[in-house]
């Protein structure tokens, strides 16, 4: 029953779903359980139940169902571990027994035989520093090999209690003991931790067949083949990349608590560096890997800006600083890279529409959602991903008369949508802009990716649309945001206040107090910008 010892992490939890039909008169979201996991639930499906009646955010209750899936795991996780720790823990008290056994009876073995130390004083797991450890082991390796070699020829040269516990050492469930005891040693002292090869025939002592005499052994044979018997488990593993996913994300987190858009920048060549080089450990990570990232981003977007190849290794050079402040890595291969002259495409800035690329636009037959997306788009510039997960909410106003929108603090929200500091604004409604009747949750209903945004389902409901109507690479949803700015710079307003408008500036959240930018004056220049094409209604 190995499946039933198997956790997940919050990227394999499925997305939520409303039922077509209230659940009990009640809205409900609701989340099936994995597969993977069910054995630890009573149900195979979440039911989470808006508690004012009505479906108010669909990410605070769906996060609400993640929260009680980790729960339920991490409470059997910590079961399973405690079993298998004691198990470990008796096996490992065994093994480290007959190890200092054998430093006793070769004394030369014994790092502290001048002062006539007995090995049984030794603290192997936490009392040694890591290379004196890293020589033990070796030592040890040396001796119990000579030992199996000697014996061959020369049997009576040594012991039976001698013989018998280098035997006993040379196979696979010492080498896993000595794997977990060096790894732990080397994350205690902040030191890299060392990759160990894999495992050769040489490495053991044939222990003989079924159907071998009981004496078997005593020859001294390697056998020919790697033990495949593996009696104890490994407690440590060498962490490759994506195992410090959740480390090295409230790292990400720590040095950019207000960036979402920066931290998502941060994350992609990470999961693009671990598909393209297999999950790395990050000490095996070479100058040449890094030199031939760009190049293997290239065979697949061979488009891709130069920009973009800088951005990538940016973002990997945070993750090795990463791994040099947790003892993971001690070089910066990413660290001053530079790239080949001819290597990417030249960065090409959004244009603006012009009058007549917003004739095309808004002549087009879009559907009231996306009419409405790139409506408010040209009439406030907010961008694509603050727009996708804006709930009504958030549109404030007098009765039917929306004047402003507020991305104001609210973790739970609006995290994953802002972009920065700045982006927490207050942003006036043209009057001109025609909302549909006001209801509860969001105001568009784009698909909420495994980030919690959802910039990309919004994108690809208009982008495709843009590229036909004006066929310019360079002039996508994007463009709204400048045209915009062009368009409220038209009515005179000044520069402050238009950056706090578009989100450039410390924003509302900040606290600073901006004479004449009240939200009253922000309103009155949105409404002296000429945009006639707000009204424009959709068939």
């Amino acid at each position: 029953m190995a499946d039933k010892k198997i956790f997940i992490t919050r990227d394999e939890y499925p997305r939520a779903y409303e039922p077509k039909k209230p659940f009990r008169g009640k809205p409900h979201v609701f989340v099936s359980v994995p597969r993977k996991i069910q054995h630890l639930f009573k149900s195979n499906t979440f039911k989470m139940a808006a508690p004012n009646g009505f479906i108010k955010d669909e990410i605070r209750l769906t996060n609400r169902a993640y929260d009680e899936m980790d729960r339920v795991q991490s409470e059997a996780k910590e079961v399973t571990e405690k079993a298998l720790n004691r198990e470990l823990l008796q096996e490992d008290l065994y093994i480290e027994g007959f190890i200092k056994t054998i430093i006793d009876m070769f004394p030369h073995l014994n790092p502290e035989q001048n002062s006539g130390t007995s090995a049984y004083q030794l603290d192997l797991s936490e009392g040694m520093e890591l290379e004196e450890l890293q020589r033990l082991r070796m030592s040890l390796d040396i001796q119990a090999k000579m030992v199996r070699t000697t014996v061959k020829t020369h049997s009576d040269r040594f012991t039976t209690p001698e013989k018998t516990l280098c035997f006993r050492y040379l196979q696979p469930d010492v080498t896993s003991w000595w794997e977990d005891i060096i790894t732990e040693s080397a994350v205690s002292q902040n030191k890299p931790i060392p990759t160990f090869p894999d495992p050769k025939p040489e490495d053991y002592w044939d222990f003989g067949k079924a159907g071998d005499g009981p004496k078997k052994w005593m020859e001294g044979n390697t056998p020919d083949k790697v033990p495949v018997e593996q009696p104890r488990e490994r407690k440590t593993t060498t962490p490759t990349m994506s195992m410090l996913k959740e480390q090295y994300l409230k790292y990400v987190r720590s040095i950019y608590p207000d960036k979402q858009d920066t931290r998502n920048k941060v994350m992609r060549p990470y999961r693009l560096f671990i598909e393209y080089f297999n999950d790395p450990i990050p000490s095996n990570i070479t100058l040449q890997m890094a030199k031939k990232f760009p190049f293997l981003q290239m065979e697949e977007f061979p488009n891709r800006a130069k920009r973009t190849l800088r951005d990538y290794n940016w973002g990997m050079n945070t993750f090795t600083d990463f791994c040099i402040t947790n003892g993971l890595m001690d070089s910066k291969p990413f660290f001053g890279l530079s790239f080949p002259r001819g290597l990417g495409a030249p960065s090409k800035g959004w244009r603006p529409f012009t009058d007549k690329d917003l004739d095309k636009i808004f002549a087009y037959n879009w559907n009231p959602q996306e009419h409405l997306l790139i409506s408010m788009a040209l009439s406030t510039g907010m961008r694509m991903g603050e727009m996708a997960l804006l709930t009504w909410e958030k549109i404030k106003g007098h009765g039917n008369h929306f004047n402003f929108v507020t991305l104001l603090d609210d973790p739970e929200l609006f995290d994953a949508a802002t972009k920065n500091e700045g982006s927490k604004r207050i942003i006036p409604l043209n009057d001109s802009l025609e909302l549909p009747p006001r209801r509860e949750g969001r105001v568009f209903d784009y698909s909420i990716d495994g980030y919690g945004l959802a910039s990309t389902s919004a994108g690809r409901a208009v982008n495709p649309i843009l590229n036909d109507l004006l066929a310019d690479d360079r002039k996508s949803f994007h463009s709204f945001r400048s045209t915009f700015k062009i368009k409220l710079d038209e009515t005179g307003i000044t520069d402050p206040l238009s950056d706090l408008i578009m989100g450039h500036g410390k924003g509302d959240n900040s606290g600073k107090s901006y004479r004449g930018m009240t939200p009253q004056k922000r309103y009155e220049s949105i409404q002296k910008m000429d945009v006639p094409w707000l009204k424009n209604t959709p068939n």
